[in-house]
């Protein structure tokens, strides 16, 4: 935006000629608005009310050109609050490049305005940029705590992409300012309604030997396994053991020795664990292997589908956890108590990606289990477990966070980043009492409370710290990192190459 050439000086007198001028326009007196708004553009070239209304006359007799030529008039008028109008025109000539530079424009001197963070929002939603949207939104409300339809937009964009947790909350918020909102209401029976049909998920419990406990959360058919091959070609399958998975051939698998599956049927028809396998297209993938370019977007895909999913299985309290396939995809992996029917799981499937899906152009999602049952010398489809090395790649098949990072020991962080994290937004009151509900026997962070706290964590992760390598060289660089080095750490412990785990050290 240039410079401004007017200064504003609005008198008691031209705020009365636009007021009247107003009232005129909603009489349809189009000839009385023109001349009242004429009289106060002559006393304040600079008022910013006078020429909207001037560019609302052309728009109404139809002068299209010169609604065009009085619009272009906000380059050189000064950013007071009446400014984001001239936003709302552009959208209605269908400008929508001049409605977002106007936006933006009164943004950066009026970062909290409520009609330019709402009009900004939903150019984003128009565009598929939820993200964006949510952000915008998610200022607005926090500082306009009463806007209806923002916290109603913010609710949709949540339930689209999955989060029905967040959007439920947000659809009573709208009910309670407003308890006849048509859209609020329709909203919060539909999410609700989804929200009941979820199973529970097991709480995963610690175990100080691996290889017992991948055999006890990885609970699939014990008599048989898989194991992976790759002849000269680079060709690769999977040829099943007809043997007792055993903790011996786990190990062998953390060290890389070999690889093993898993077939996640047992007792013809029960299954333990639900996963989604998010992968590359092999034709995609033909495309972008000469291309960096297109290699990086198509990875971005995947941890775009990845944050979609987990955002939904978060919504609705379901914990998941997230592996690098060690090829081009990535498995998420939700794990159960006891064994269900491989139907029921198989219908969750369906249902969690109609929800969340559906998958991104260039990928492709697969759930398993993929069969209800298995006949008396059928194995069904097998999956790869986690931690191993993939024999095409070489790589290790780490757990991850959204972003891809790989995880480590989160106990080691938990004091510098968790707790201090909680302390810090307590002890400056970001956090109140306000932002916690008491509901089904328990205590849970909502709203506005949620959204400091995510917010937070991502600030927390991207800090700098000065990390101790095993050598004793010290390196700069983010808790986000740290997770990574931490996590290789660990590997290079389970593969025999350290005889110790270091844990992690500061500077």
């Amino acid at each position: 935006m240039t410079t401004p050439a007017i200064e504003s000086s609005p008198t008691s007198l031209v705020d009365t000629l636009c007021e009247k001028a107003q009232v005129l326009l909603e009489e349809n007196n189009i000839d009385g608005v023109e001349a009242l708004a004429s009289e106060a553009c002559a006393r304040d070239p600079a008022c910013n009310r006078a020429h909207q209304l001037m560019v609302r006359i052309a728009l109404i007799r139809g002068e299209q050109d010169r609604a065009e030529t009085l619009l272009n008039r906000w380059r050189d008028l000064p950013v007071d609050d009446a400014f984001a109008e001239w936003g709302v025109l552009a959208e209605e000539m269908n400008d929508i490049q001049s409605a977002v530079e106007i936006y933006q424009a009164h943004l950066s001197q009026h970062p909290h305005n409520a009609k330019s963070l709402f009009g900004l929002a939903m150019l984003h939603a128009d565009r598929n940029e939820n993200g964006l949207a949510q952000s915008r939104l998610q200022t607005l409300i926090q500082h306009h705590a009463d806007h209806i339809e923002g916290i109603f937009e913010l609710a949709r964009l949540y339930e689209e992409d999955g989060m029905m947790g967040l959007a439920q909350e947000l659809y009573a918020r709208v009910l309670e300012l407003d308890p006849d909102h048509a859209g609020a209401l329709a909203g919060k029976q539909l999410v609700g309604a989804q929200l009941q049909s979820t199973l529970p998920s097991a709480e995963i419990k610690s175990h100080p030997d691996v290889a017992v406990l991948i055999l006890q959360l990885f609970a699939a058919r014990k008599d048989v396994y898989a194991r992976q091959w790759i002849d000269d070609d680079g060709k690769t399958g999977y040829v099943p053991v007809r043997e007792p998975l055993t903790e011996n051939a786990i190990q062998s698998h953390l060290r890389g020795d070999t690889t093993v599956g898993v077939y996640p049927i047992f007792d013809r028809d029960k299954a333990q664990f639900l996963a989604l396998d998010i992968d590359i297209k092999k034709d995609a993938l033909n495309k972008a292997r000469q291309n960096n370019t297109l290699m990086e977007a198509l990875r971005e895909q995947v941890c775009k589908d990845i944050r979609r999913v987990c955002a939904g299985f978060a919504s609705l309290n379901l914990p998941v956890h997230i592996e690098d396939s060690g090829n081009k995809g990535a498995h998420i992996w939700l794990f159960f108590e006891k064994p269900l029917p491989a139907c029921d799981l198989r219908a969750l499937g369906r249902a969690y990606a109609k929800r969340f899906g559906p998958a991104s152009e260039e990928l492709q999602w697969e759930w398993f289990p993929k069969q209800d049952a298995v006949g008396e010398d059928e194995l069904g489809n097998l999956i790869k477990l986690p931690l191993g090395i993939h024999r095409k790649t070489g790589r290790r098949a780490l757990f991850i966070d959204t972003e891809g990072h790989a995880l480590a020991d989160m106990e080691e962080f938990r004091p510098v980043i968790v707790d201090a994290m909680v302390l810090d937004l307590l002890n400056h009151g970001q956090i109140k009492k306000e932002d916690f509900e008491q509901r089904d026997g328990g205590v849970f962070l909502c709203g506005d409370g949620r959204m400091q706290l995510i917010r937070a964590y991502q600030d927390r992760v991207a800090i700098k710290v000065q990390y101790v390598q095993p050598n004793g060289q010290v390196q700069k660089v983010p808790y986000r990192q740290c997770f990574e080095l931490q996590a290789r750490r660990l590997i290079r412990m389970l593969r025999g190459e350290d005889t110790a785990y270091l844990p992690f050290l500061i500077r």
